[in-house]
């Protein structure tokens, strides 16, 4: 195919076993797959998570559970050390919103729920608050090489253009997938009109969210050192509002 670079994927359970240990045959394997790759004259572009939620982590709650925030964060440094010197490009994570989507609004991913916003908001969060952490690791460590994050974003046109009630819902779901990770990714920190559209929709579940000072601390600092963004972009949608059950 003449490709120059490979964007892959390490599996979290491959790599560290249940005590965060490193397994010496899964790391053993990527470096098999780095070699490769590098004979081959291709770049490899490597993410740490997609969607693969190792299943001792995921039954204390999954992305819901701040241990696993520092749980990733420790699986992050571990891969830095290993194949830091190896590999330039680095990803946190793919598609933090698919993970919240497919999870709590859509209920499609394990153990999943629907139209759950709080729970949809808190992981998206918390997995942006595990990414300030791996980027903040990376770099202070100095490995010669840059790390971001994959988002997948999508443009909301109202149904109607004309339509109040249709311009608000698209603005509502530009704010649930795109605007609430854009601030955490380049501001860290949410907008005062942000946070008044995710409060309006918390409030469907009468839920509240888990948004610690010492969370926009690190968001913050991470956002001023995140070296770029991927974005995966699949379709645009028209959004019409509705009224009645979910």
């Amino acid at each position: 195919l003449n490709m120059d670079s490979f964007r892959t994927s390490i599996q979290w359970t491959r790599l560290l076993d249940i005590n965060g240990k490193i397994n010496p045959d899964g790391a053993n394997f990527y470096h098999k797959v780095i070699n490769c790759a590098k004979e081959n004259d291709i770049e490899i572009f490597m993410n740490l998570y997609h969607f693969d939620m190792p299943t001792y982590l995921f039954n204390k709650g999954g992305w819901e559970n701040r241990e696993v925030v520092e749980a990733y964060a420790h699986y992050a440094k571990t891969a830095f050390r290993e194949f830091g010197k190896e590999i330039k490009y680095w990803f946190t994570f793919n598609e933090i919103w698919a993970v919240a989507t497919n999870t709590y609004i859509e209920g499609t991913f394990p153990n999943g729920e629907k139209y759950n916003m709080t729970k949809a908001f808190q992981i998206m969060h918390n997995m942006m608050v595990a990414h300030a952490l791996a980027v903040l690791e990376y770099k202070k460590a100095g490995y010669n090489g840059k790390i971001g994050v994959v988002q997948s974003l999508e443009y909301k046109y109202p149904f109607d253009e004309n339509n109040l009630d249709d311009i608000q819902a698209a603005k509502n779901e530009d704010v649930l997938q795109n605007q609430f990770l854009l601030d955490a990714t380049f501001k860290g920190y949410y907008s005062t009109e942000t946070m008044e559209i995710v409060n309006r929709l918390v409030s469907i579940n009468n839920g509240t969210l888990e948004l610690l000072d010492e969370d926009f601390d690190v968001l913050k600092q991470a956002a001023l050192l995140n070296d770029y963004m991927g974005m995966n972009y699949y379709q645009s949608r028209f959004i019409q509002h509705y009224e009645g059950e979910n």
